[in-house]
């Protein structure tokens, strides 16, 4: 943008000076606050709490890890300042990567997880947040495996609690420990979660996998 302001200045006379000034300017769209993540599902997100709603039935359309490092298919909420996540009753899947990876900003501020009791499975890569302090996983849920609940050096060393269903079968040990220095073949794991609530009974805690 170009602007020409020609102007008298005080002591000149009758000379007046022409100055041209230019500056450029950034037009800034703002993110979406709600849209579609699934064939029958939506989202919306709430600026006044900070907090992301998913609804509907079904699958979450699926996000990919691209060679190149990049995403593909990535969901609008991964813009916006998420603090509390909610995902209603009716939803079956989420994608890996749903909640953003651990090379991404946004994750941090991830303070609280609500799951339905219609989740079939808990994906890969779930969320690294420092923030989240406790986790419940519903009722239904089979098995943890993986680095479902953080990774290598992720930071759930702040999670207070972490809540199991009673359905739980199969609990992969890298899911509830974070692997610590690596000194030649020797790696350290310490316990990522502080307590562990088992909704079970002790029988069903021992034949856990």
């Amino acid at each position: 943008v170009n602007f020409t302001k020609t102007t008298a200045i005080k002591g000149a006379g009758d000379t007046e000076y022409t100055f041209n000034l230019s500056m450029n300017i950034t037009v800034l769209e703002l993110p979406a606050t709600s849209g579609q993540c699934g064939d029958t599902m939506n989202w919306s997100f709430d600026k006044d709490s900070y907090t992301l709603t998913i609804s509907g039935t079904g699958d979450m359309y699926t996000i990919t890890a691209e060679s190149d490092g990049t995403y593909s298919n990535t969901p609008g909420w991964w813009m916006l300042p998420v603090k509390h996540i909610v995902v209603a009753e009716g939803v079956e899947t989420l994608s890996k990567y749903a909640f953003g990876q651990a090379d991404m900003g946004y994750y941090k501020l991830v303070e609280s997880i609500q799951l339905p009791s219609t989740l079939k499975a808990i994906p890969d890569a779930f969320v690294f947040s420092e923030n989240l302090k406790t986790l419940s996983v519903p009722e239904g849920i089979t098995e943890l495996g993986g680095w479902i609940i953080g990774n290598p050096g992720s930071s759930f060393g702040d999670l207070d609690a972490l809540y199991l269903p009673s359905t739980l079968t199969k609990l992969d040990a890298a899911t509830v420990i974070l692997a610590g220095i690596s000194e030649g073949s020797k790696i350290e794991m310490t316990p990522v979660f502080p307590t562990i609530y088992f909704a079970g009974t002790q029988e069903q805690w021992d034949t856990v996998e």
